[in-house]
């Protein structure tokens, strides 16, 4: 039987992702708590002072923190595994934060939350700066996920499934979801696992945090001349917002502009420079 694609619902949603070499910068608990302060600080939000799920939070502090860190690995060596996740339970503007740890393609630590509704670009631009500063990323920015599935990428993955699954079993790997609404007319962009996101972006979002590495692997004057709403030049990067209000991909002037600005930084040209191979891509 051959799988029939739906189509995904028009929904707007963001999440502030920020991600660092495991190990580096200072420890994990004072830097998550750090972020935390810094959100609801920032985003004058309820404090996050309870955890997601499992173990209790003893109280909101550094050295609570370690001790739930510590509880949460424990948990996770018996099997019994549970989201590293701090919320303020808040129920006009819930935030939950999340951190996590993975290989992509080394050992890398990853702070989440998504934001709040109507959020106001001035308060997050400082909060994102802080969570910068605390956190010390080599990349961060505010997450599309329909976004991250345009530039080509959905046809491409499914033409790669192709490529490393037996013909008699094409039949049974889903087709591309079209996003309701949406046409992708956007430049093609690498997928994150093919490239070394040290090195260089991933793609152009609402809000990006680039190192003075990757800034100058894509060419400062470049960067700076790519038509940017607004950029902000620190010593730890340069912290670059693409449209004022939330880059949508329900709306065609965003999308034309973030697709004139990956031409004009020549992104894809400067991925394939990083590329490396993803470890789910093996051909038969």
């Amino acid at each position: 039987m051959t799988s029939t694609p739906h189509s995904e619902t028009p929904v707007d949603y963001y999440e502030l992702t920020a991600q660092r070499k495991a190990g580096t910068g200072a420890p994990r608990a004072r830097t998550f708590f750090g972020v935390a302060q810094a959100i609801s600080d920032g985003l004058s939000v309820p404090p996050l002072r309870h955890s997601v799920t499992g173990p209790r939070l003893a109280e909101f502090s550094e050295q609570a923190i370690e001790a739930w860190f510590t509880a949460l690995e424990q948990l996770a060596k018996d099997g019994k595994s549970n989201p590293w996740g701090l919320t303020n339970r808040s129920r006009d503007s819930r935030i939950d934060l999340f951190y996590n740890c993975y290989q992509l393609p080394f050992p890398t630590e990853e702070v989440q939350f998504t934001l709040p509704k109507q959020v106001q670009l001035d308060p997050l631009l400082s909060t994102f700066e802080r969570i910068c500063v605390e956190f010390e990323p080599f990349y961060a920015y505010t997450l599309d996920r329909r976004l991250q599935k345009l530039h080509g990428r959905r046809e491409r993955y499914y033409q790669m499934r192709l490529e490393i699954t037996p013909p008699k079993e094409h039949s049974q790997i889903p087709k591309p979801i079209p996003i309701e609404g949406v046409v992708d007319t956007l430049p093609p962009l690498l997928f994150q696992q093919e490239i070394d996101r040290v090195q260089v972006p991933e793609g152009v979002w609402w809000i990006n945090f680039w190192t003075p590495t990757q800034v100058e692997n894509v060419g400062v004057e470049r960067v700076r001349n790519a038509g940017w709403s607004r950029i902000i030049e620190r010593p730890a990067g340069f912290l670059l917002v693409a449209t004022e209000e939330p880059t949508s991909v329900y709306n065609s002037a965003h999308l034309a502009k973030l697709g004139e600005m990956v031409e004009a930084l020549n992104l894809k040209e400067v991925q394939e420079q990083y590329r490396v191979r993803p470890h789910w891509y093996r051909r038969r």
